[in-house]
């Protein structure tokens, strides 16, 4: 079988576009979801309950497409290393227009009443899958086309960054419309506006996609014989310590990332408006696109677990300090809260796994295991904290549970301290290609 070209025959912008676009797409599809979830869900679905159980219910919803994160990194993972990453690509992003289209015409509870409620949650799960299964097959994708790079973190920054475009573009987004509309539109048809731009972007990211090559390393895998036919089972028996270290490694940035996304409850609730909580959104996605190719460049500099560490650290040393300042109300304190919070410990681990994950399974199984990984980390640090932090908002109030939301924080950060020492005994070097055989 012929081998296809390589990512230079390919085209430079070809390689960045189709690294690049579906993560955005998806991302900001993501974000969209939960500033809907902050700001109009809770009205929308759940108006008969009590505000406190109003949120809860709605980041329950939202929460429900994190939960479906893995099962969405074994549908698709199975395609990437069965029938090529390309293959995967494709149908997460349709998988994810989809969904996106029918939340964006979803009619609220005064039309289904809970049933509402019911379909949100439904739809909320079939997001999760596409997107579950975007991160594991792009990056791995990216890491075997740049398999005898040196630099193989920098080059996966092109996914990464799909990550602040997707929020400074939902937050700018969200930002106009709370500025430019009266509430009862925004709760009406508002919030809507953004999913059905964002349904478009998918469908024109997917015809982007379709125009890629796949990996030259799954194309000798294929004429090697080397395909196996389920290969969640092969992970789970040889490497599931890995899979396991890995995720609770990456769980405490999850925590971080959504408790400041969280954060925009507690920004309106201390008298700053909805707008400046998605302007500070927009603000943290400007310094991602910064942080993160300055973080993975260190990565190849000196190691991927060095950089985890940093943060990690931080993460653990900035908990009760974030929170002490997002509870003042005053803006110029709460902007710098956040940040120094996802633009640095979102920076230095995001950055660092989109290329350390790939680099610890083989071929086989390398999308399943990638995507597994950074999945379950999402199930353990994003499903269950902002349910979490709802419940003690019912509770404490709003500004009243900062100091518990903030102990949670550190919890989750000395469990991530705890699985990365293991992993320091796992060797990657950038300088030693990947190939057909597992790293470390």
């Amino acid at each position: 079988m012929q081998s296809k070209p390589s990512t230079k025959e390919m085209g430079l912008a070809t390689f960045v576009v189709t690294s690049l676009v579906g993560t955005a797409f998806e991302w900001y599809d993501f974000f969209i979801s939960s500033s809907a979830a902050a700001l109009a869900w809770p009205f929308v679905f759940f108006p008969k309950a009590a505000f406190g159980t109003a949120i809860l219910l709605s980041f329950t919803a939202f929460g429900v497409g994190i939960a479906s994160r893995p099962f969405g990194a074994i549908i698709f993972g199975h395609i990437g290393d069965r029938s090529g990453r390309k293959s995967a690509l494709l149908w997460t992003l349709i998988t994810m227009g989809l969904a996106t289209f029918l939340i964006s015409i979803l009619p609220g509870y005064l039309t289904f009443g809970v049933f509402a409620g019911v379909l949100l949650s439904i739809l909320r799960f079939v997001q999760g899958l596409g997107l579950g299964g975007e991160w594991g097959d792009v990056n791995t994708w990216i890491v075997e086309h740049k398999s005898q790079s040196s630099k193989r973190t920098l080059w996966t920054v092109f996914s990464q960054w799909g990550v602040p475009i997707g929020l400074i573009s939902s937050s700018a987004l969200f930002t106009y419309i709370l500025n430019t509309t009266s509430h009862s539109f925004f709760l009406s048809y508002g919030w809507r506006i953004p999913f059905w731009i964002g349904t478009a972007l998918l469908l024109i990211g997917a015809f982007m996609r379709y125009k890629a090559l796949d990996s030259p390393l799954f194309e000798t895998a294929v004429t090697q014989k080397r395909i196996i036919t389920v290969p969640i089972i092969r992970l789970f028996r040889d490497q599931w310590k890995r899979v396991l270290l890995g995720s609770l490694v990456v769980t405490s940035d999850f925590v971080i990332f959504y408790i400041a996304l969280f954060a925009e409850v507690i920004i309106y609730s201390t008298g700053l408006s909805k707008s400046f909580a998605t302007e500070t959104a927009t603000l943290m996605g400007v310094g991602l696109l910064f942080t993160y190719p300055a973080f993975s460049y260190l990565s190849d500099k000196i190691g991927r677990n060095k950089t985890l560490l940093v943060g990690t650290l931080w993460g653990a040393v900035w908990a009760f300090p974030y929170f002490e300042l997002v509870k003042t109300g005053n803006a110029a304190l709460v902007i710098l809260a956040q940040m120094l919070t996802i633009p640095i410990v979102s920076g230095s681990i995001f950055a660092v796994v989109s290329a350390y994950f790939p680099e610890l399974f083989p071929v086989e199984y390398r999308a399943t295991g990638a995507g597994m990984s950074y999945q379950l980390a999402g199930v353990l640090g994003g499903a269950v904290p902002p349910i979490i932090a709802s419940y003690l908002i019912g509770i404490y109030g709003v500004v009243g549970s900062w100091v518990s939301l903030a102990i949670m924080v550190e919890l989750y950060a000395v469990i991530s301290l705890v699985a990365l020492l293991p992993l320091f005994r796992v060797r990657i070097s950038p300088t030693k290609p990947i190939g057909l055989e597992p790293s470390g």
